[in-house]
């Protein structure tokens, strides 16, 4: 089905569709708790009617949550074109670029630090995989079902002694990091599909739309978080000669530098886990002039390109899922007058030569 270059053949037929529908939660912002896709092109199971296609969205939002689910179930492999589908995903989910490119640069870091026991690894990646597949089925996922991939997220920090945040020292298997993509495509796809439909029923876009971000729905300040970084870390060079080694003061760790850490820690949370997550010898080596920049590029590529990261991300979206995206994500809408539970179906048709940016053949 594939050329030598690995690109989607261009068997399948010359208009293709897709469809699925998912069931949403009332609240302030509907909250999804499943997901269905059709086995059929333009019908569902239920013999309902039929729904009239679309063309994807402008970011093919829609169609990339399609893709992602399929890339991310094994047991929908029966499906019509299935692996075109999955190809398809690989090609155009824009996360995935992000993630290749920050690749070599994550690898140069996590070389730098002592990488968590591989055991640990392993049980995590275990019990993380059965929570997930505990989720699937067929033809959809139980979205509610899929909260509880969260106990092995916790029980994954303990594990480590560290939280996920800017942590570079985890290295988790090709198959696992491949199903975590797909994962996080998925969600981040469907919160922005739920975006997407709010803004249609809003009065005026210009104060009422809700937005979608791949960095800032994540981390927020960055660009803040990169200053305090640089702050924390000389104050740390500063004082750690008076409280270690022949020159240390018991009296100037606890009445200068515990009460500046500790208000560091309560006021700069971020950045206080990126210095600690970056080794002495890393730091050192940057040039003064560049920290800064240096420590927010950091920041992007963990969050775009590592194992971490990924999880990070999704844990915020399953966070979304289980108390209300308003509660994460949307904190102004959170005492909105609640909408009503709704069924949102979307049967998409599309031209896979054109997706892709090919001319029609003659």
């Amino acid at each position: 089905m594939k050329n030598k270059n690995g690109k989607v053949a261009f068997a399948l037929k010359t208009n293709s569709n897709i469809g699925y529908d998912i069931s949403l939660d009332g609240g302030p912002v509907l909250r999804p708790s499943v997901f269905h896709l059709w086995n059929s092109s333009k019908t569902s199971e239920t013999n309902s009617p039929k729904i009239q296609a679309t063309a994807p969205l402008k970011y093919r939002a829609d169609l990339l949550l399609a893709c992602s689910y399929l890339a991310l179930n094994p047991h929908a492999e029966e499906y019509p074109n299935f692996e075109i589908y999955v190809d398809l995903w690989h090609q155009i989910e824009p996360h995935l670029a992000f993630f290749n490119e920050s690749q070599k640069r994550v690898r140069s870091v996590a070389k730098t630090v002592t990488a968590t026991p591989t055991s640990v690894v392993e049980t995590f990646e275990k019990r993380f995989m059965e929570s997930l597949n505990r989720s699937l089925t067929p033809e959809g996922f139980d979205l509610k079902e899929l909260v509880g991939v969260l106990d092995s997220l916790h029980s994954f920090e303990t594990a480590m002694k560290s939280p996920l945040l800017y942590n570079f020292s985890c290295h988790f298997s090709s198959d696992f990091i491949r199903h975590i993509q797909a994962l996080e495509s998925f969600l981040f796809h469907l919160r922005n599909l739920v975006a997407i439909d709010f803004n249609n029923h809003i009065d005026d876009p210009s104060h009422e739309a809700l937005k979608v971000d791949s960095v800032t729905d994540y981390l927020p300040k960055s660009d803040y978080v990169g200053s305090d970084a640089v702050l924390y870390w000389q104050i740390k060079k500063l004082i750690h000669p008076f409280v270690a080694g022949k020159r240390s003061d018991i009296r100037i760790e606890k009445l200068l530098a515990q009460p500046i850490e500790n208000a560091l820690r309560k006021y700069a949370h971020n950045a206080c886990h990126l210095i600690d997550h970056l080794p002495h010898s890393f730091l050192s080596a940057i040039n003064s002039a560049d920290l800064e920049d240096t420590l927010y590029l950091v920041q992007m590529d963990w969050l775009l390109g590592s194992g971490t990261g990924l999880l990070f991300k999704i844990r915020e979206e399953l966070y979304g899922l289980q108390s209300g995206y308003e509660k994460v994500f949307w904190p102004e809408l959170e005492n909105r007058s609640p909408l009503k539970a709704a069924n949102l179906r979307l049967n998409i048709e599309f031209n896979l030569r054109e997706i892709l940016g090919h001319k029609k053949s003659a």
